[in-house]
C-alpha cells in the first residue's frame, strides 16, 4: 500500500491522503486508487473514510456521510 499525504484542515480536524491498495494475484498486480479521509467526532473519536470518489471535496464527502448516517438512524428508529 502506498500513501501520499494531501494535507489537513486543522480548524476542522480533517486530514486526507491518496492511497493505492493492491495485491498480487497470479502474477497480476491489482491496484485500487482510493482517498482516505480522517475526521473526528465532538468526543475526539476518529472517523476514517476510504473512498474512490475524487471529484468531490473532503468536506462534501463528510457532509454526505453525515446525512446518510442521519437517514440510517431515522430508519432504525422507525423499525
Amino acid at each position: 500500500m502506498d500513501e501520499k499525504f494531501l494535507g489537513s484542515d486543522k480548524e476542522n480536524d480533517i486530514y486526507d491522503s491518496i492511497i493505492r491498495m493492491g495485491s498480487i494475484v497470479i502474477n497480476n498486480l491489482t491496484v485500487h486508487r482510493c482517498m482516505e479521509i480522517i475526521t473526528f467526532t465532538d468526543d475526539g473519536e476518529p472517523i476514517t473514510f476510504i473512498i474512490n470518489i475524487f471529484d468531490l471535496t473532503k468536506e462534501e464527502i463528510i457532509l454526505l456521510y453525515k446525512k446518510r448516517w442521519e437517514i440510517e438512524l431515522f430508519f432504525k428508529w422507525i423499525k
